[in-house]
């Protein structure tokens, strides 16, 4: 789904400057069917990116600047600055964090601690995930209330295991 926002982005934003006269050539991409990320950090890098000048017209200001708009949209669409968790990973963050504390909760309650495992593990992993490269809040609260809830059901199998061997 993204690779099609990217390429509807891309081609209703250059269009107008297509029918203005100018040509745009995307050069040095290596276009493969799972790398979107190469097309875009391509796209959004003005190295890779070369406006050719027809010789009777010249590219106007105004066509300068919404080029260098649409590389803005994607860049921040696609990136996350420095430090910054994207929309992914926020919102891995948020449901790790969610996962984590019903784990907790429903590790306490009959019948449905049966699903605070799994809940647990998804939201260690979903945690993990959203904090790599950033410091995502949510997604550290997730990862340290799963491994709480794992840490807790291992040791309600150790007590409940001596409490049925000693029963004679």
């Amino acid at each position: 789904m993204k690779k099609f926002y990217f390429l509807f982005i891309l081609i209703i934003g250059i269009y107008p400057i297509q029918s203005q006269g100018s040509v745009i050539t995307i050069e040095k991409i290596n276009l493969k069917p799972t790398a979107t990320s190469l097309v875009t950090n391509n796209f959004c890098s003005v190295n890779h990116i070369v406006i050719k000048k027809r010789p009777v017209e010249k590219i106007s200001l105004i066509e300068k600047l919404r080029f260098k708009l649409i590389q803005k949209q994607i860049k921040k669409q696609y990136f996350a600055e420095d430090g910054e968790p994207t929309a992914r990973q926020r919102k891995q963050g948020k449901l790790s964090m969610i996962l984590g504390i019903s784990s907790v909760v429903g590790l306490f309650i009959p019948y449905v601690n049966i699903l605070a495992l799994p809940a647990a593990i998804t939201a260690l992993v979903l945690g993990l995930k959203s904090i790599k490269g950033n410091s995502n809040t949510r997604g550290i609260v997730g990862v340290i209330t799963g491994a709480v809830t794992l840490l807790l059901f291992i040791i309600a199998i150790i007590v409940v295991a001596a409490f049925l061997s000693s029963w004679n």
